[in-house]
């Protein structure tokens, strides 16, 4: 008798190559769902797809298959008086919670058609989307790219203030501020603290809205101008440079790190809150792709490492430079400390 043939051993399984090429309909769900509104739709009670179909002037058959794929995927549940918010959406995904990340999502729905380009991105090795923060951009889209970075922020901002110690500054700019939400976190825990906010003069308009929202005016003032090119107010004890640097191009960002330091007095201090890279530059994951996103949204941006934060200040004549140890800072953030001599 003749012996069977032996049977190759798979090593190797396909699956997860085969859920990462389909990990974009999940996502679309969730942002179909925020962009109609299903999750403020339903808070406070059990909806029918009818009755949610209806406010939200979509078909019913197919806000039907949207509800039913959002339980499927852990956004909603589902019974026999209809869809509800689950703890985790009537938290985050509510547009009138407090901790809405909502305007948010939309910045990554607006994201999403550009990251279809990214194989053109590469070919060409330049931006395929118009920058978030030039002029031009009709003022609903500022205001809601705004809050949107203030509700991403305001999940790290206590975590940063805890890790911070600012008893002893009086005077803190913002540069790039957008929103303005660290300087606030930090407002609010050291009451004798004044910020100034440095951005676009269109940006800080919406930000004069969501700093009187967080009731801390009086101790705000701002500063329109372009971070890239223009001089800085001066006379600071601490500059806060936060998401700013990935986004422009490395001799811009060697000029900014010059002008922040010429902010600063003596003794006075340098906080970078960036996306990182490790040394391979592979590492965080999420650090890598970010690198990504730059590509497709700015003509010379990146995520650096950690040790390329640290180059930046000791090139610009900072005594010190180094990261901090911010527990509660998501794994793919990094918070450089660069100081000034006394």
């Amino acid at each position: 008798m003749g012996s069977k043939p032996a049977t190759r051993k798979r090593t190797v399984s396909p699956k997860r190559i085969l859920q990462t090429s389909r990990s974009y309909i999940e996502s679309q769900i969730l942002l179909a769902g925020a962009s109609l509104d299903v999750f403020g739709l339903i808070h406070g009670g059990a909806r029918t797809a009818a009755a949610v179909a209806r406010r939200a002037g979509a078909d019913s058959r197919a806000m039907e298959m949207l509800l039913d794929a959002l339980v499927a995927y852990g956004f909603l549940k589902k019974s026999h008086a209809g869809y509800a918010n689950t703890p985790e959406s009537e938290t985050y995904l509510v547009p009138t919670s407090s901790l809405s990340l909502v305007d948010s999502l939309r910045i990554s729905e607006r994201l999403y058609s550009s990251w279809a380009q990214l194989a053109d991105a590469v070919r060409t090795g330049h931006s395929v989307r118009r920058p978030m923060f030039v002029a031009g951009h009709e003022q609903a889209f500022v205001e809601g790219f705004a809050r949107g970075m203030r509700a991403i922020a305001r999940l790290v901002a206590p975590a940063l203030v805890r890790a911070v110690d600012l008893r002893d500054a009086r005077r803190l700019l913002d540069v790039g501020a957008g929103p303005g939400t660290l300087a606030v976190a930090f407002l609010r825990r050291y009451p004798r603290l004044e910020a100034t906010l440095f951005d676009y003069p269109w940006t800080l308009a919406v930000a004069k809205t969501l700093v009187a929202e967080d009731g801390v005016s009086s101790r705000v003032s701002f500063v329109g101008g372009d971070f890239e090119k223009d001089a800085l107010p001066s006379g600071f004890d601490v500059v806060l440079a936060s998401q700013i640097l990935h986004g422009i191009a490395e001799p811009a960002l060697r000029s900014l790190m010059s002008r922040m330091r010429g902010a600063l007095v003596p003794g006075g201090r340098l906080l970078i809150r960036e996306f990182r890279l490790d040394r391979s530059r592979t590492k965080p994951a999420y650090g890598a792709a970010f690198s990504l996103n730059m590509l497709l949204g700015t003509d010379a941006g990146r995520a650096y490492t950690v040790d390329e934060y640290v180059a930046f200040a000791r090139d610009a004549a900072f005594a010190t430079a180094r990261p901090l140890a911010v527990k509660g800072l998501p794994p793919e953030q990094v918070v450089i400390e660069a100081r000034v001599p006394r």
